[in-house]
């Protein structure tokens, strides 16, 4: 069964992790593409059961929950290789997706984020129109969830304003009650992501 690349799931993806640690050297996108058809030919696609948190502060918590409840921690375990075994391949996939998401489009027009930094940590986002010269070191056509930690190593702060911005601009509301179901949902929906950039992040 081949599937193009908006079509891959969770599952496809960290099968298609793991085939890239066996056979290494191509770099093209083509190549990445070319290998997840192959492997999704033999591994059919399953909807991902979140595993849940076996240790620390946020133990019985999925990572979906972690990522809008406390983001700079799963950054630090991440980067820590705190996750083992199959936790450890959901993080590795929820820390592309979460490097990669959407912007939605507003009224029919193109968007990007712009992300407004105020003496070098992370202050809050806003989506701007897709004009040609607005693209700069803080305007990204992607929003990505590792934004505040680029400025300053541990910014709770700044991640909870991030959040609290991502869900004004996911949700119409910045102070939404993100439940288990919605934050699992969100990073289990393939269209929320650009699977094709997230690919760079194979190997992280």
């Amino acid at each position: 069964m081949n599937k193009s690349a908006n079509e891959l799931s969770i599952n496809d993806k960290i099968y298609v992790h793991q085939l890239e640690a066996i056979a290494p050297g191509k770099n093209s996108e083509k190549g990445i593409l070319d290998r997840k058809e192959t492997v999704l030919q033999v591994l059919p696609c399953n909807r991902m059961i979140w595993t849940q948190i076996s240790f620390g502060k946020h133990k019985d918590k999925t990572l979906p929950q972690v990522m809008f409840n406390n983001a700079d921690w799963f950054f630090w375990a991440y980067e820590n290789r705190c996750f083992k075994n199959g936790l450890a391949h959901q993080a590795r996939e929820i820390y592309r997706r979460s490097r990669c998401i959407r912007v939605p489009e507003i009224d029919n027009q193109e968007r990007v984020v712009k992300y407004e930094i105020y003496k070098s940590k992370f202050q809050t986002m806003c989506l701007i129109p897709n004009i040609p010269g607005m693209q700069g070191e803080n305007v990204s056509r992607l929003i990505d969830f590792y934004t505040p930690k680029k400025y300053a190593q541990y910014d709770k702060t700044g991640f909870n304003n991030f959040v609290h911005a991502l869900k004004g601009i996911l949700f119409g509301n910045p102070g939404r009650y993100m439940t288990k179901a919605i934050c699992e949902e969100f990073f289990s929906n393939d269209s929320n992501f650009d699977l094709f950039y997230a690919a760079k992040f194979l190997d992280a």
